[in-house]
């Protein structure tokens, strides 16, 4: 496996970011995947939904 997918941490990194992203449209959120890489305090507060 790791010949195929190098840095495992990343890919599973991904795969929890993707799953995150299509919960949040599941409840009505708009995101984006590479919002859920942000920083909590990169993201604009008109942004947040605290």
């Amino acid at each position: 496996m790791t010949r195929l997918v190098p840095n495992i941490d990343l890919f599973i990194m991904s795969f929890i970011s993707n799953e995150a992203t299509l919960s949040s449209k599941i409840e009505g959120m708009q995101t984006a995947t590479e919002d859920s890489f942000k920083k909590e305090e990169d993201i604009k507060i008109k942004q947040r939904d605290d």
